[in-house]
């Protein structure tokens, strides 16, 4: 499991856009050989709850509600790989 949390501005950009690059990489390297992959990102109501400065302590609490809502659903997705 990897976790990135990028602020924005130019250089964490391009630092976002290597990384997104290199998981690419890793991510169809696991799938080739046969390894069950899935990429969990922030879905669209825990993006918004982020906000735009995700350095904003107001947005903590609404960002964990939402976060934790979509972990919910995404673990019951996840179930049957687990299992396996």
């Amino acid at each position: 499991m990897v976790v990135v949390d990028f602020i924005g501005g130019t250089r964490t950009t391009e630092i976002a856009k290597s990384f997104g690059a290199l998981a690419d990489r890793e991510l169809k390297i696991l799938r080739d050989s046969g390894s069950t992959v899935e990429s969990i990102t922030p879905d669209a109501r825990s993006l918004a709850a982020f906000g735009p400065n995700r350095q904003d302590p107001t947005s903590r609490k609404a960002a964990f509600a939402a976060g934790t809502e979509q972990g919910h659903r995404e673990a019951q997705k996840l179930k049957s790989i687990w299992k396996n």
